[in-house]
């Protein structure tokens, strides 16, 4: 509601702080919907660095829209912050169209299925190992780390 001005006075800031602590208490819708804030700059310029780690929390968790969010970074590439990697962004499609996600389907039809893919097994949306972001503390958009450096 304070995010979109539903009700009540639009508050980007108080909704940032609201959804940063459901976010760190671990809740993936929170994590996504803050990393949407980020990333469409209702904060000021859009920020990957912020919605980044928020995104992949929120992926792991299976949520389907920062799987979509996240696919569509690793099917582009964002330097230097995500490579490109389709195969990541297929794993991550294909996760968010399990969960009914339309447009993650079309993309997947798109691409083409992961090739790691088992037809019992689940869909891996862990990102490579190559880039693991991770909070520094306890989730924070304000706190993170790549690959061990803050």
């Amino acid at each position: 509601m304070l995010r979109k001005g539903q009700g009540t006075q639009k508050d980007p800031g108080k909704a940032e702080e609201i959804y940063l602590r459901a976010a760190e208490a671990g809740l993936p819708t929170a994590q996504a919907d803050l990393a949407d804030m980020y990333l469409k700059g209702e904060l000021g310029p859009p920020d990957l660095a912020r919605a980044l780690p928020l995104l992949e929390a929120a992926a792991a968790a299976n949520h389907p829209i920062a799987q979509y969010q996240l696919g569509q970074f690793y099917e582009t590439g964002a330097p230097p912050l995500v490579p490109q990697n389709l195969e990541v962004a297929r794993q991550l499609y294909a996760s968010a169209a399990a969960h009914g996600m339309k447009e993650a389907a079309a993309r997947s039809a798109f691409l083409g299925p992961p090739a790691a893919q088992t037809v019992a097994g689940p869909v891996n949306t862990t990102p490579p190992p190559a880039l693991r972001i991770t909070p520094n503390t306890a989730l924070s958009a304000r706190s993170f780390s790549v690959n061990g450096k803050p």
